[in-house]
């Protein structure tokens, strides 16, 4: 811990010379509390500069041209530059009006096309926050807060747009010592990661014509499945997915593969995108809004690192930070570990970082030994070889994403392949009976963390991880609707009087009214959600003194 008290006297001589004041900050963050950082006209708030190292972006693309002949399906977007930055050691610091101090350090790699950051400590005391915001203060990561304090110690931040990034610790009047914070990292982002200057996803739109959006009809038997799903981003690109484990005790696994959370044997904090879709079928952009910050490293088959080694299995089981709460709609996944091909497969992916896509296999898998020109140093057999997609593909960004058979459980995780929008054959999926127990220490295989009490069992379904229905009604009056979980309309039925003039009111979970309208009841009517946002909702429909009542939920 740092104790403040030991900051130089300047800091107590500046709180007579500044006015405090407050501007608004725009922006989205990540599980973090929100709210704007403060500002104030004094000449101390402009932050101390700290200027990067510069970046061969050159040598890096030609290093990714030759990665891309391993067929691996990763997409390395950042280079990591290793820091080691803390208040007590850079930075300027200001006092407030009110005793509150501000830390602010500012941090410049130019040419950038993002920033983001590793922190390699973060423990924050009770009532300290930190921003991270662009010096526009158009874009703002932010509120972080003691909520976001890891028993590990680390927290990564997604990227801001631009090369240059503003830190301000702030920490109120009553508090005697903020924790620690310690800058391990800094990822400089050579490759596009926003569309413009703001946050818009540069992602979106980047996969081939060929891939299908989740939420078109092909799509249609996965609206819950797909829940499962994540965009993971830290110096690259791939995939994972929620899985299910047989206490079915809603742990925060993401199952995914080796080498997207390891870079020259070094394993990568990574930032967790939950429901990036279009909300329709080749719609706009989705929202980028629910992600979690940095997981825990369960286990891994990729032993290649060690070099007494000779095989290995490209798959990660990960537990995240933090559980995704309700509003995310968490899905976790089920699996199958049998070692018979599945009659048909489907994939669920984020091909080159894009919003959600499926692809489809309309025939079994081949056990398959893989191509050893593309991957010969991985177990023999270990995995499932996608012949032909029938509908669709993978890209690079897919990399982790789950096979699921017929009966929508995971079989496997990709590695790599040749598929491509132009050339659909020749994907490679690591069996999940393969990373179950071939290796037999608990830290390089599925089974200890998926079943802990060593039941046996070959498959599990998958489960909701938030209420999927949940219906209420008052004494006189009842309530139904369907569908629910609801895509863009919702049809309303209720034991109310027809021909007269009823109040319908849907109100956000939270309690915040969102629609209200007058119509005169006929037994049932249909209502247009197609622009409320993905969560929990309830819907009130009330007449003279009767009301009925009843929560939905807008999943797209």
């Amino acid at each position: 811990m740092i104790i403040l008290q030991s900051r130089p006297a300047f800091i107590r001589i500046m709180a007579a010379l500044i006015l405090s004041g407050i501007i608004p900050f725009s922006g989205s963050a990540q599980l973090s509390l929100g709210g704007s950082p403060l500002k104030s006209g004094s000449p101390y708030s402009q932050p101390e500069w700290i200027n990067l190292e510069e970046v061969m972006v050159n040598e890096l693309l030609l290093e990714d041209e030759w990665l891309s002949l391993t067929g691996k399906k990763n997409h390395r977007i950042a280079k990591e530059i290793q820091v080691s930055i803390s208040p007590e050691q850079r930075g300027n610091w200001e006092q407030l009006q009110d005793g509150t101090l501000i830390w602010r350090l500012g941090i410049r790699g130019v040419g950038a096309r993002g920033l983001g950051l590793v922190f390699s400590r973060f423990d924050l005391a009770p009532g300290a926050r930190l921003f991270i915001y662009n010096p526009s203060g158009e874009n703002v990561l932010g509120a972080y807060s003691s909520r976001n304090n890891k028993s590990s110690g680390y927290l990564p931040v997604s990227y801001l747009p631009g090369d240059e990034l503003i830190l301000q610790l702030e920490i109120p009047p009553d508090t005697d010592n903020y924790g620690d914070l310690i800058i391990g990292t800094v990822r400089w982002a050579y490759l596009p990661v926003f569309e413009d200057k703001s946050t818009s996803d540069k992602y979106f739109g980047g996969s081939g014509d060929c891939n299908v959006d989740i939420n078109c009809s092909l799509g249609s038997d996965w609206q819950i499945i797909k829940n499962s799903i994540v965009r993971m981003i830290n110096i690259e690109k791939c995939t994972g997915v929620l899985i299910n484990n047989v206490r079915e005790d809603d742990k925060a696994y993401v199952y995914t593969a080796a080498h997207c959370v390891f870079q020259n044997n070094k394993y990568q904090p990574t930032v967790f995108y939950f429901n990036y879709e279009s909300p329709e079928c080749d719609g706009p952009d989705g929202s980028i809004v629910n992600s979690i910050s940095g997981a825990t490293l369960i286990a891994t088959g990729d032993t290649l690192e060690n070099p007494r080694d000779a095989d290995s299995l490209d798959f990660a089981l990960l537990e995240l930070s933090i559980a995704p709460p309700d509003s995310f709609m968490p899905y976790f996944a089920g699996w199958n570990r049998s070692s018979t091909p599945a009659q048909n497969t489907t994939t669920i992916h984020h091909p080159s970082g894009d919003v959600k896509k499926i692809a489809v296999d309309l025939d079994p898998p081949e056990v398959s030994y893989h191509d050893p020109e593309y991957f010969p140093d991985l177990v023999r057999n270990s995995h499932w070889r996608i012949l032909e997609w029938d509908t669709a593909t993978t890209e690079f960004g897919s990399s982790g994403c789950p096979l699921f058979n017929e009966n929508q459980m995971i079989v496997g995780t990709l590695t790599g392949g040749q598929a491509t929008c132009s050339f659909q054959k020749n994907d490679y999926f690591t069996r999940i009976d393969y990373a179950w127990d071939y290796y037999k220490d608990s830290t390089k295989q599925l089974k200890c963390w998926l079943d802990p009490d060593n039941t046996g069992v070959m498959s599990l379904e998958g489960k909701a991880g938030y209420p999927l229905t949940v219906r209420e009604k008052t004494e006189n009056e009842s309530l139904s609707l369907y569908p629910n979980p609801a895509l863009n309309q919702v049809t309303i039925n209720a034991s109310l009087a027809t021909g007269r003039e009823t109040q319908i009111r849907i109100y956000h979970i939270t309690g915040k009214l969102i629609l209200h309208k007058s119509i005169f009841w006929e037994g049932a009517s249909t209502l247009d959600v197609s622009k409320l946002q993905p969560g929990f909702y309830v819907i009130q429909l009330s007449q003279d003194n009767y009301a009925a009542k009843s929560r939905f939920i807008i999943s797209r």
